[in-house]
């Protein structure tokens, strides 16, 4: 699976990705990580890179359903 369809499964877009990276820097930093891995197939990546990525996929999921997307 790629980073892509990880997120589009949650429908987080890229366009999302780049409307939070204003909010702050941690937001910045896991946006462009998120966008720089965008087709990138999950297995690849490191664990602690996959871990990273768990928790951004995470937040971003609560903020959506939360309306704050």
């Amino acid at each position: 699976m790629t980073v892509k369809e990880l997120f589009e499964a949650e429908k987080i877009t890229e366009s999302n990705l780049w409307d939070i990276q204003d909010e702050s820097p941690y937001w910045e930093t896991a946006g462009l990580f998120v966008l720089d891995n965008w087709n990138f197939n999950i297995e690849m990546m490191s664990a602690k890179q996959a871990a990273w990525l768990n928790k951004i996929h995470e937040e971003m999921t609560e903020r959506r359903i939360e309306g704050k997307l």
